[in-house]
């Protein structure tokens, strides 16, 4: 099974790069479909109890996650295309340091599969710091096992 890589870049931004053994179109869908991100999103201690998602450029989204530390999630999609979504993100409460801009690429492996590689630049390098200490990698890999297992 391939593993998430993670990388820093600039002074702002992390990088996760992870191969899936599915084409993009269906990786792709899995980040837009409510049913299906209910599925993968969250861990059993932050179980997602809400999903919206209108998935199309200038819809919106909001996830709610429950447990000792329960938080949500709530932005909007800049750009979603057949090999990409752009969307900006802000979390309650505020761990990230404000909003974040998200870039995830979904291309062709040449094998049937998916390169996936998601930027997620933050409001300062103070903000990217803090959440790259977080446990936030751990937490990325986790949902990605689990999308790759369900799809």
């Amino acid at each position: 099974m391939s593993r998430t890589v993670l990388a820093t870049e600039g002074t702002r931004s992390l990088s996760f790069t992870r191969r899936f053994a599915h084409p993009p179109a269906r990786v792709l869908r899995a980040h837009l479909d409510a049913a299906t991100l209910r599925r993968w999103i969250g861990s059993d201690a932050h179980p997602m109890t809400e999903c919206q998602v209108d998935g199309r450029a200038g819809g919106s989204f909001r996830y709610d996650w429950t447990g000792v530390n329960g938080f949500s999630a709530s932005g909007t999609f800049e750009e979603i295309t057949a090999r990409r979504i752009v969307h900006v993100e802000r979390f309650d409460p505020d761990w990230t340091g404000g909003e974040a801009r998200v870039i995830t690429d979904f291309d062709d492996d040449g094998a049937g599969g998916t390169i996936l590689r998601m930027q997620v630049i933050y409001a300062s390098p103070e903000a990217r710091e803090s959440v790259g200490a977080s446990g936030m990698a751990e937490g990325m890999e986790g949902a990605f096992d689990r999308l790759e297992a369900l799809l």
